[in-house]
């Protein structure tokens, strides 16, 4: 992970905090990316209605579905995972991205934040294609977190990407050593 980087006087993960995978490297990543890649099949991307959640209980509480807004200038967070809600310390579900407040003590990082999840989410869009990345968690409410991110592109009447099939899996940085 070249680019991530973390100000070990202040704990708090410097500019460049994202890198695109060619393939995801966390074990729950992989599934969500198979799981997509049999729904998809033939097509460029599956139809939200093949989504089965029940299909998927186990990744149920890691998942994101973002609805498209204006073309990609932002996304509705339709459905947020409980465990990203106690992660966040924020329930998403119906905001903006535009919108994530985030608590007080992470108020200076919101708006990385949200320009980080607008960039992983507009690069599934405009591909038309699955997005892997591995971030670095600003919240400061929680140990230091390595996300393993994926955004995987829906329609949901066939023609164009209306949805955004999202999971942060994460894994405390002190684990990684």
């Amino acid at each position: 992970m070249g680019s991530l980087r973390l100000d070990s006087d202040t704990e708090h993960y410097l500019e460049g905090d994202i890198d695109y995978l060619d393939r995801p490297e966390h074990h729950a990543a992989i599934e969500l990316a198979e799981y997509w890649l049999a729904k998809r099949g033939d097509r460029a991307m599956p139809f939200r209605s093949d989504i089965r959640p029940t299909e998927i209980p186990a990744l149920l509480p890691y998942l994101i579905i973002n609805e498209v807004v204006d073309n990609g200038e932002d996304f509705r967070i339709r459905l947020y995972g409980t465990e990203l809600s106690r992660l966040s310390g924020e329930e998403r579900t119906g905001k903006l991205i535009s919108e994530i407040c985030g608590t007080p003590e992470t108020l200076p990082h919101r708006w990385r934040t949200q320009a980080r999840w607008l960039e992983i989410n507009r690069r599934a869009l405009q591909t038309v294609a699955p997005v892997y990345a591995r971030a670095l968690m600003l919240n400061e409410r929680n140990d230091s977190r390595d996300a393993h991110v994926v955004a995987l592109p829906l329609t949901v009447q066939g023609n164009a990407v209306e949805q955004i099939l999202g999971a942060i899996f994460s894994v405390p940085i002190k684990e990684m050593a």
